[in-house]
């Protein structure tokens, strides 16, 4: 299909017209064709930009056209003229041109018509010849007023000026024979002038003079077209008179005024040229017309608005139809025209947006009231405030205009949107989507962000097999978004949030898999928060977005990944987040973070431990996160197996003792200037009797043990932090066992 832009192009004949304009065009053609001769006339059409004068003037100039035994018509364009003197050239040239095209009267084409035409065009040229001296003379312009009889005077001054002109009869004798010649023709001709207001303060100048003094002739009319507020701050400036609108009304015999066009007219014109090049669904449709009614009725005020609105559209639509949502689209490109302030604020909102989903930044509650004062100032600087915009701004992008702003608790306008409804704004494409919301300002899917469509191809590729779902995501974690977040962990984001019918359309196993796959590949790659790589959490509530699509099947498919999975660092993760979820170890269970019941957590538990006493200590030891692994194995129920199976490994050598308390601390976390630390109750995770290892460690620190040394270290580190040292915490230790003994 071809997509015809309009531009500002106004329309040219009755058949266009879509606001009642042509019966007004034809009632000024009338008048002019049918004028009394005698005089001549200047008739002024008046409007606002945009509002659709210059169309008026087309089809009043296509009426006269027809009617072309009465009227003649001259499109005179001064802007494309030079200086004074050309400019009363090209306009007596276009006069007497159209004149010499007159072959007819009345409809009879006589060879005396022909010659009365031909007089009269050669009287224009021959006066507009001698009237050439007019433009040099000094102050000419400054001296023409309406009701001043300064004309005469001045043409007979043009033989001083220059004595090099032809001799014959006084410039003003030569008007009246020319008046006389016009007048017996009885044919009228119509100068058209438009965007008259869109000239220079001199041009404005001299254009009013000849169409109020020099070229005021019988049969001639001048037809102008202006914004009447602009064209008056011209005169102003050019003239140097205190109110343009007064002078105006001296120049101009009969002004008409272009009618506002009905809102609802403005309305019908948009969503029917939408119609030709866009399509959407009922719901998308529905909102689309509260779009157009609402934000259309506030800010359709001129043909000009709807034609640019739709122009933008025509050109972005073809690259962004299936991507985006056409209602919120049309709502960001009507205030991108109309309201330019809300417009950048949007912008710049959802990219912060879209930053703070990626979970690479976080906003205070003063910077929330600073992005609320800078909503109010938008909205202010565009016409309008927040209590009219509420509801539209909410239409467009949920959750914003939620609660009240407040200097202590920050601005609770922005920043609403809470998880669920990003995932549905992100499902729908819809504006609001920090994964969606830069396509609709730069036509472009914003580097590292995720679609449906990237949903439905992981979908589609786990019931390939677990690799292919695993390539296709470690693919992803190759792309990274501007906020520095991989595409990989916004789609675990997103798995979180997505319908268990739409999961249901994969292999839950394989897509379980690659789930594990990527979070190893992505721990491998980042840093660590909180002791854990922060796109493991993303993984694990992905994992557990599984749950209720498996449904009976779940406990199988944890005792198959926990079995067989090759990801023991992401495992282990899982296991103890569970575990402690569950309140098997730690201070408190966190009931409402589970992704397994009890049954569910024995299953995968049971199935893992094996594992990690297959690789037993001296492999665990070995391992990157071997604290983990230590903590993990203990902490799941198996504590005294993990201390027996230490002692075994170490014996009697402290040395070796100290290399399983070194793992404690991580395997990162050696001599190279990182601080590192372990509170010593960590310790009873693997050690019986700690205050006896931290003495013996001391012993073997004494010795030059550098494994000793770094426990020991790591440890000072913890309780320094509470002004606490390792022989008052050892002391204090053995006060609180003995009285825990004595008790019992």
């Amino acid at each position: 299909m071809t997509t015809e832009f309009h531009g500002d192009r106004p329309i040219t004949s009755a058949a266009e017209d879509r606001f009642g304009i042509a019966p007004i065009a034809v009632r000024i053609a009338s008048s002019l064709s049918s004028q009394a001769g005698a005089k001549g006339l200047v008739l002024g059409i008046e409007g606002a930009w945009g509002s659709g004068k210059s169309s008026l003037m087309a089809i009043t100039l296509q009426q006269l056209r027809s009617n072309a035994e009465k009227a003649s018509v001259v499109e005179f364009r001064p802007w494309l003229v030079g200086d004074r003197d050309q400019l009363l050239a090209e306009l007596f040239d276009s006069l007497a041109t159209a004149v010499a095209n007159i072959e007819y009267r009345g409809g009879d084409a006589t060879r005396k018509t022909k010659i009365a035409a031909q007089d009269v065009a050669e009287k224009l040229r021959s006066y507009a010849k001698h009237l050439g001296p007019v433009g040099k003379l000094t102050g000419l312009a400054g001296a023409v007023v309406p009701g001043l009889s300064v004309l005469g005077p001045i043409l007979e001054k043009v033989g001083e000026v220059s004595s090099s002109e032809p001799k014959g009869p006084p410039l003003s004798v030569r008007k009246d024979e020319l008046a006389a010649a016009l007048k017996g023709l009885n044919h009228r001709i119509i100068v058209a002038v438009d965007d008259v207001d869109r000239l220079e303060p001199a041009e404005v100048r001299e254009l009013l003079r000849l169409v109020r003094s020099v070229a005021d002739f019988p049969n001639v009319a001048y037809l102008l077209c202006y914004d009447g507020t602009t064209l008056a701050r011209s005169i102003e400036t050019a003239i140097g008179v205190r109110d343009g609108r007064a002078f105006l009304e001296k120049i101009i015999q009969t002004e008409i005024g272009v009618p506002r066009p009905e809102s609802f007219a403005l309305r019908r014109l948009f969503s029917t040229e939408l119609a030709l090049f866009t399509e959407c669904g009922a719901s998308v449709g529905q909102r689309l017309m509260q779009v157009i009614d609402t934000t259309g009725g506030r800010c359709f005020d001129t043909p000009r608005t709807v034609t640019r609105i739709l122009d933008s559209l025509r050109l972005i639509w073809p690259s962004l139809e299936g991507r985006v949502d056409l209602a919120d689209l049309v709502w960001l490109r009507i205030i991108a025209v109309a309201n330019p302030h809300l417009y950048r604020w949007t912008e710049e909102y959802l990219d912060a947006l879209a930053v703070l989903a990626s979970g690479r930044g976080s906003i205070d509650p003063s910077e929330r009231t600073q992005v609320g004062k800078r909503l109010d100032e938008a909205l202010e600087a565009d016409g309008t405030e927040w209590d009219r915009m509420v509801a539209e701004l909410d239409l467009v992008i949920p959750r914003l205009g939620y609660g009240k702003g407040d200097i202590k608790q920050g601005d609770e306008r922005v920043f609403a949107m809470d998880r669920s409804h990003r995932e549905r704004a992100s499902q729908d494409r819809r504006l609001g989507s920090p994964d969606h919301s830069r396509i609709y300002f730069a036509l472009a899917k914003s580097k590292g962000s995720v679609d449906v469509a990237d949903i439905e191809a992981l979908l589609s590729s786990s019931r390939e097999s677990a690799s292919a779902a695993s390539e296709l995501l470690e693919s992803m974690a190759e792309e990274s978004s501007s906020s520095g977040a991989t595409k990989a962990e916004r789609m675990l984001d997103h798995l979180r949030y997505t319908s268990p019918d739409r999961l249901l359309n994969s292999d839950l196993r394989n897509l379980a898999s690659a789930i594990a796959s990527v979070a190893a590949k992505l721990g491998s790659e980042h840093i660590e928060e909180w002791g854990h790589p922060r796109s493991w959490a993303l993984a694990r509530n992905a994992i557990g977005a599984l749950r209720a699509p498996a449904g009976a099947e779940w406990k199988n498919l944890l005792v198959e990944l926990f079995s067989r999975a090759p990801y023991l660092d992401f495992l282990v993760y899982l296991l103890r987040v569970e575990t402690q979820d569950h309140g098997l170890s730690g201070e408190q269970a966190r009931s409402y973070n589970l992704i397994t019941s009890i049954d569910e957590y024995g299953a995968m538990r049971d199935s893992f431990i094996p594992r990690l006493r297959n690789l037993g200590i001296d492999g665990i030891v070995l391992q990157r996160r071997s604290a983990s692994m230590l903590f993990a194995w203990s902490q799941a129920g198996y504590r005294d197996e993990v201390v027996a199976a230490v002692l075994k490994f170490a014996g009697d050598d402290v040395g070796r003792l100290a290399y399983v308390g070194r793992s404690l601390i991580g395997r990162s976390r050696d001599s190279n200037g990182e601080e590192a630390s372990i509170d010593p109750k960590g310790l009873e995770a693997i050690f019986d009797d700690v205050p006896s290892v931290l003495e013996s460690f001391g012993e073997a620190a004494s010795a030059g043990d550098q494994n000793a040394i770094e426990v020991l270290s790591a440890v000072n580190s913890a309780l320094s932090f509470y002004g606490g040292t390792i022989d008052g915490w050892i002391t204090l230790e053995r006060e609180r066992r003995a009285a825990n003994k004595s008790v019992a």
